[in-house]
């Protein structure tokens, strides 16, 4: 299983996380408490967007498989 490790600033614990393609379509979208590993099974090469959001706070980082 091929993963990569995520850090959130301290006490985002709960919120929403979604993997996004070049054109912005959803790939993954989970609600709920934040995981620490993210699970690149499946994911094509290529460059992605992963967003979290959690309460006001929203973070977008570019992900390259």
């Amino acid at each position: 299983m091929l993963e990569t490790a995520l850090n959130y600033p301290a006490g985002w614990v709960g919120g929403t996380l979604g993997v996004y393609n070049a054109l912005e379509q959803a790939i993954r979208r989970t609600a709920g408490p934040l995981p620490a590993q993210l699970d690149l099974s499946g994911l094509a090469p290529g460059i992605y967007a992963v967003e979290v959001q959690a309460g006001a706070g929203r973070l977008t980082q570019r992900l390259v498989v």
